[in-house]
């Protein structure tokens, strides 16, 4: 799957990663994995926010 993101996300996304030390893809997958079920909710790093 491609996504394709405005560019103020693209550049939000790509700020936020920066100051996490992390790619925007990273993080990316990060946020998204938030919104999954619980089952996956056991693989994500523990939140800043």
């Amino acid at each position: 799957m491609t996504i394709t993101l405005t560019p103020d996300i693209e550049q939000i996304l790509t700020e936020e990663a920066e100051r996490k030390g992390t790619t925007p893809e990273a993080l990316a997958l990060i946020k998204l994995r938030s919104l999954a079920p619980i089952a996956y909710r056991d693989t994500l790093p523990p939140r800043d926010d």
